[in-house]
This record gives structure tokens, C-alpha cells and sequence, in this order.
């Protein structure tokens, strides 16, 4: 199922409230672990198949930045197969954005 979300490049939107782990440097940038994306992206996946993938999204800490964009795999659990993954950050307002993902081609 995640290969046809993934083959029509499903968007979604997730909106985020306070976030746990958030941090911010000096310049008043808030980040947030590539862990947390992932797991939100996850989240979006899930309500929009069915099913929940893996997300990989790295372990760099991610600015809270507009317009930022992760490139990330995805794993289909059912199949093992890997699938390209994207994750922008949109409406960020100190710790509250919200994400759009799209899913992309097997990664061979």
C-alpha cells in the first residue's frame, strides 16, 4: 500500500503544537532532532494509508526555519522495500509548524 501513496506522491499536512526537545541557538533558531521529523512524518503516512512506514530523516538536529527541506527514506514494513521521502517545514512560528511530506521512487 505505502508503494502507491508513494508512486502518486501523496501530500499531507500535520500541523505541530509545543514540541518536546525543542531547542534554540543563539540567534533565537529553534531546533528540533531529525528523529522528531521522521516520527511526525510517520504519523502523516499512516493517516493518509493506513499503514505506518519507517521514516528515516538522519540525526542532525533540523532548524525550525521556513522552507526547510529533509530528504529522507522511507521503508515500507510489509515489503522491506526503500522509497525516496521528502519533508518540508511550513508556517514556522517559533516551535509550531507543520510538515507537507511526499512520497518518491524506489530507491534501488
Amino acid at each position: 500500500m505505502i508503494q502507491r501513496v508513494t508512486s502518486l506522491a501523496a501530500t499531507a499536512a500535520l500541523a505541530l503544537g509545543a514540541l518536546t526537545g525543542c531547542t534554540f541557538s543563539g540567534s533565537l533558531t529553534y531546533t528540533v532532532p531529525a528523529s522528531t521529523i521522521a516520527t511526525q512524518a510517520e504519523d502523516v503516512f499512516e493517516q493518509t494509508v493506513g499503514s505506518r512506514p519507517s521514516v528515516d530523516c538522519g540525526v542532525e538536529d533540523v532548524e525550525l526555519v521556513e522552507g526547510q527541506h529533509l530528504d529522507c527514506v522511507l521503508t515500507d514494513p510489509a515489503t522491506g522495500l526503500r522509497y525516496e521521502a521528502t519533508v518540508d517545514l511550513t508556517e514556522v512560528d517559533g516551535t509550531e509548524y507543520k510538515i507537507t511530506v511526499e512520497g518518491g521512487d524506489l530507491i534501488e
